[in-house]
């Protein structure tokens, strides 16, 4: 698993530094999708951080996570996964990757590297007592996603001051970028929905980044690192908080990002349509 993750993170880069819409619109809008995305990730941190403290999430041992799982040195993790980036970022804006018929598109190629892994991680969840751990874990376990939406949310409420609605609505979107884009742009116009789009996607490109270095710092780190992922803590982000946290952190990041990917729909809607023009 270790292996494969930094390709995930390489195709990911090829998809946005392939993309020319997207990056003719960064000098213009790039630096208020990164105070959104800021705020919203220290927002969840710090509240998940409040709220869970050293006790962890399942208080005196449950659901930690397995320091097995976690690499010697994160700092070297995280810099090979910004390495993956960059190459990735260069090789998109380069068109290097193959358009001939046959080849798979990027985003199919994405799509079964997170599917590969994420069979790899349900095989691991599956090797122990997953029924026994959500017993002992219960309704604890809620504290991690509460933490992400009332941290996003306080979050793009304080960058709202500087940008507008357009910050809050983002920020709900809690990394989901395909669904925050869209939605935002359908009720606040083109320019909100490539902010919102623009934050998620740092979002959860700056949780893949730092995952390595949160989840490390134990008990409060597998909370951390899903607290910081956002929704990519159930699908994208969920190899990284395996690989590097255990899989017991990767059993908190699944529940959070299950929980905070129901309401994101429900919540950047809802959010559009009360300060939307």
């Amino acid at each position: 698993m270790g292996r494969v993750t930094p390709v995930l993170v390489a195709l990911q880069g090829v998809a946005v530094g392939s993309a020319p819409e997207v990056i003719a619109q960064l000098p213009i809008i790039g630096l208020r999708a990164l105070v959104v995305a800021g705020c919203a990730i220290l927002g969840s941190v710090a509240v998940a951080a409040l709220w869970i403290g050293r006790g962890g999430v399942g208080g005196h041992g449950a659901l930690q996570s397995h320091a097995a799982g976690a690499p010697a040195n994160p700092l070297k993790a995280s810099a090979s996964m910004a390495v993956a980036l960059g190459v990735g970022l260069a090789a998109g804006a380069a068109a290097l990757w193959p358009a001939q018929s046959g080849w798979p598109s990027i985003a199919d190629a994405a799509w079964w590297s997170v599917l590969t892994l994420c069979v790899l991680i349900g095989v691991d969840l599956g090797s122990g007592d997953l029924r026994a751990r959500l017993r002992e874990a219960g309704p604890r376990l809620l504290r991690v996603p509460a933490a992400v939406v009332v941290g996003s949310l306080a979050g793009g409420a304080v960058a709202g001051v500087w940008l507008g609605p357009v910050a809050p609505a983002a920020a709900a979107g809690f990394g989901w970028y395909s669904l925050a884009g869209p939605l935002v742009m359908q009720s606040m116009g083109a320019e909100a929905g490539a902010v919102a789009f623009l934050a998620n996607l740092m979002r959860e490109l700056v949780a893949l980044l730092v995952i390595p270095l949160v989840v490390t710092r134990r008990p409060a780190g597998p909370a951390l690192g899903a607290a910081v992922a956002g929704a990519p803590a159930m699908d994208t982000a969920l190899p990284f908080l395996a690989r590097y946290g255990g899989g017991d952190t990767a059993l908190i990041g699944l529940v959070s990002g299950a929980v905070v990917s129901v309401l994101a729909p429900v919540l950047v809607t809802l959010v559009g349509a009360l300060f939307g023009g």
